[in-house]
């Protein structure tokens, strides 16, 4: 059975991580796809900037801490992951609530799961979302403010202004990575600071990171991780991390 181009994304990016690099003879072998579709797909990938092209193939690129990935970057990147987590969070979500829900990839698919849930209010600072059919069915208050396009996010001193004016039942977050030291971890200050205010301003909230993010680097503190009410992921942290987690009272859930 043929794979779709995210599943095909996936596997490349795992082959990436495993062997340091990706020979297009072997992947279109194991994917079972033409050697021209996987050259498409790495082309698509390196414009992402996840991946650099090489003769014959591709090799990875380092991630920088001060640089988040592009949209069309996140959006790729452990897809299925981040779906199982959004099903997962989506289950905390009930009829008629607020929620503060922030521009990653992840806490997008969380919107795309809640289908037959009625009356909900979306504060939001993406810029994805806005134009998503998923969010047609909700209430969809924006933030606004300045538009990152090539994040799709809204950031800026408007957007700071008009996210402290709202209040909600839950905020939903993701982050660029979690660090023992320093608890939530982005790549620049705006970023972190309209996170903050979604967790500060919202009576519980869902951090959704998937397992690579755990010792990931980035350069803004968010919060500790105390001040989310549960984290939610794709696969069992080491018992470091869970003694962290059950030391900082958040709940943990692990998306099957």
């Amino acid at each position: 059975m043929s794979l779709l181009p995210e599943e095909r994304a996936e596997a490349i990016l795992r082959v990436l991580s495993r062997d340091g690099r990706l020979l297009v003879e072997a992947a279109s072998r194991e994917l079972n796809v033409s050697g021209e579709t996987i050259r498409r797909d790495l082309k698509r990938l390196e414009t992402a900037g996840l991946l650099k092209r090489s003769h014959g193939g591709a090799v990875p690129v380092p991630p920088r801490q001060a640089e988040d990935l592009s949209y069309p970057a996140r959006s790729v990147l452990n897809i299925s992951a981040k779906r199982r987590i959004a099903s997962a969070a989506a289950r905390h979500i009930a009829d008629n609530q607020a929620l503060m829900v922030d521009s990653s990839s992840t806490a997008l698919e969380v919107v795309r799961a809640l289908k037959g849930r009625k009356g909900l209010t979306i504060v939001t600072n993406s810029v994805a979302l806005l134009t998503d059919p998923a969010s047609l069915p909700h209430r969809l208050i924006s933030v606004g403010g300045e538009r990152h396009p090539e994040v799709m996010t809204f950031h800026g001193p408007l957007a700071v202004e008009a996210a402290r004016r709202f209040h909600a039942d839950l905020a939903i977050i993701s982050v660029k990575a979690l660090s023992k030291r320093s608890g939530l971890m982005v790549a620049n200050a705006e970023e972190a600071e309209l996170k903050r205010i979604f967790l500060e301003n919202a009576e519980r909230s869902l951090l959704l990171v998937d397992g690579d993010k755990f010792d990931g680097s980035g350069l803004v503190s968010v919060a500790p991780l105390e001040a989310v009410s549960a984290l939610i992921t794709d696969r069992e942290p080491s018992g470091e991390w869970r003694t962290l987690i059950e030391k900082a009272g958040v709940a943990l859930e692990i998306a099957s």
